[in-house]
């Protein structure tokens, strides 16, 4: 078993190196490079109107090539690769964001901040999910932070994962829309119904439409609190319980958006701008945080990511959850 597991690891970093160095040359070769564009237009089914947008879209994806190769071979704390994000404009860019820290009255949400003792060790509750999300052209993350956490604590507690329905809090809740919304308030509207659609029964679509809150089989959700907390040894402390939600400032440019795999560092930011981004903390070791995101399993690694714990970039908001009745299906009136 242990000769497996490390042949397995062995042949994915010998892919990883393979994949750095074919970036490399797309990067310093023009027919390299048309060929690595090529095969990204099939694997992202990539459909231009004409030749005018085509080239446009090839010169945005050059640029990506070029900065993606130079990150990597600048530094070591990450690989970065070509990922969906790679034709895509900075407006097209913009649409898979949209967090808000504040809540919709401005006000920032009762926190929790005194110091504590570091907290090191590792802790990990990935095995409580089912497959990676992807919000689409939908900044919708607001939504899907806080339904993945939701589904994460109802799993821990219950022992049977359900996937839950982003898109009745981006229709119902009034937290958001598809340009940017409010994950706390979301949280506490999901904390006052005590229930929630299943995806099944209110399945997502990239858009945001008419509430349809009569759906039946709805699940039992039993939140019993909401709070922010702040500090390293606070975010660890909550994530000890369960999952959490994190805020990311500036969760954008290459070294983001093509990451591949390694621990994201503050400086892999992009630049100040209205481009936050809310993801699930689910877990972590001594040095990184562990993240769901919800790009797809073509983002990071199959969708989730490490973030390190030496950054002053993220504060996670924290729901707790009892097990009274939870994860049962009740019809909805």
């Amino acid at each position: 078993m242990k000769f497996l597991i490390l042949l397995v690891a062995t042949v994915a970093l010998s892919r990883a190196n393979d994949d750095t160095a074919r970036l490399q040359l797309a990067a310093d070769n023009p027919q390299k490079l048309q060929a690595l564009f090529t095969e990204f237009r099939k694997e992202n089914n990539r459909q231009y109107l004409n030749p005018v947008e085509a080239r446009m879209r090839m010169s945005i994806f050059r640029n990506f090539v070029k900065e993606a190769a130079n990150i990597n071979a600048n530094q070591d704390d990450i690989t970065v690769g070509v990922t969906f994000f790679a034709d895509l404009t900075a407006e097209e860019k913009a649409a898979y964001h949209g967090a808000n820290f504040t809540t919709q009255n401005g006000e920032v949400q009762e926190s929790i901040e005194e110091a504590a003792p570091a907290v090191w060790g590792s802790v990990s509750h990935k095995h409580h999910y089912g497959p990676i999300k992807q919000q689409g052209t939908c900044g919708s993350c607001w939504a899907f932070a806080t339904v993945g956490m939701t589904e994460g604590w109802q799993s821990k507690l219950t022992g049977r994962y359900t996937s839950l329905s982003e898109k009745q809090v981006l229709d119902c809740s009034g937290c958001g829309t598809c340009h940017s919304g409010y994950h706390t308030n979301a949280m506490n509207w999901i904390k006052s119904r005590n229930n929630l659609a299943s995806t099944y029964s209110y399945p997502y679509r990239p858009v945001q439409e008419r509430c349809q809150n009569g759906k039946p089989n709805s699940m039992t959700i039993r939140v019993n609190s909401v709070s922010t907390v702040y500090g390293d040894s606070n975010m660890a402390r909550a994530l000890n319980s369960g999952p959490v939600v994190f805020f990311l400032y500036n969760f954008h440019g290459v070294a983001v958006e093509g990451y591949k795999s390694g621990v994201l560092q503050a400086h892999h930011h992009g630049p100040s701008a209205p481009q936050n981004h809310v993801v699930v903390g689910v877990g972590y070791t001594s040095s990184s945080w562990e993240m769901r995101n919800s790009w797809g399993t073509n983002w990071g690694q199959r969708g989730y990511f490490f973030k390190s714990r030496g950054d002053s970039v993220v504060a996670s908001n924290v729901l707790t959850m009892s097990a009274a009745r939870l994860g049962q299906e009740e019809k909805e009136e």
